[in-house]
């Protein structure tokens, strides 16, 4: 129980990312090319890197394809940025989250009567 209690643990704090998403309008947004976005059509984000733009649609590269979407069938659009607060506090949570489960998964607890011998 203690094991799998510390896998779940580890593995949602290293499934955490540095990165947060802030929602921009496609339409007024200063696009910068080379940049990560989120795109949402059809019920779906996909994530993928801006290569170029013009007025009224962007080409977009996701998976080694380039694709080109109209600024019009965008549902929604999220902007990759830097977390710095979430990099700051991950990193010793993660440090001391670790140390906890690895002493909680080997300590044994105390030993009672390990070194005394009732005589005959």
């Amino acid at each position: 129980m203690k094991t799998t209690t510390l896998f779940l643990i580890t593995i949602s704090l290293l499934l955490q990312s540095c990165f947060s998403y802030k929602t921009i309008n496609p339409e007024t947004a200063n696009l910068v090319v080379g940049k990560t976005y989120k795109i949402k059509q059809n019920k779906i984000f996909e994530k993928v890197k801006l290569k170029s733009f013009t007025d009224s649609t962007i080409i977009v590269r996701r998976t080694f394809k380039e694709k080109e979407i109209l600024k019009s069938e965008i549902l929604k659009m999220k902007q990759r940025k830097f977390s710095v607060i979430k990099t700051a506090v991950f990193i010793p949570v993660v440090v001391v989250v670790s140390a906890v489960g690895i002493f909680a998964a080997t300590y044994k607890g105390p030993q009672i009567g390990g070194g005394i011998q009732m005589p005959p």
